[in-house]
């Protein structure tokens, strides 16, 4: 099983939480495949699949990244993997600058 876990941060308004849920949900509506958010909490938003669903993750947390608002706007980004190992802070990983 794999997932990504997103916080938005509380006091972003209800007009910028419902635009970034439409860019967070789209994102993973894609061309490898689609996979639901499975949070109930306002602020919360969780992708979880099996194999099946991997490279629409993956997919969908390249074009996450590249949105500037949704970055500037996220308290808590993680990837959670079956292999632990595997598991990452999602913003810090996208925070490392490559030479």
């Amino acid at each position: 099983m794999y997932s990504t876990v997103i916080e938005i941060r509380n006091d972003v308004s209800e007009d910028m939480l419902r635009q970034l849920k439409l860019d967070i949900e789209s994102a993973f509506v894609n061309r490898v495949g689609t996979v639901e958010n499975i949070s109930k909490e306002l602020y919360r938003f969780e992708f979880a699949g099996d194999e099946d669903a991997y490279g629409c993750l993956q997919l969908g947390l390249i074009t996450l990244k590249r949105q500037k608002r949704f970055t500037s706007n996220v308290i808590l980004w993680q990837w959670i993997d079956e292999d632990p190992d595997e598991s990452c802070d999602v913003l810090k990983e996208f925070s490392i600058t490559l030479r």
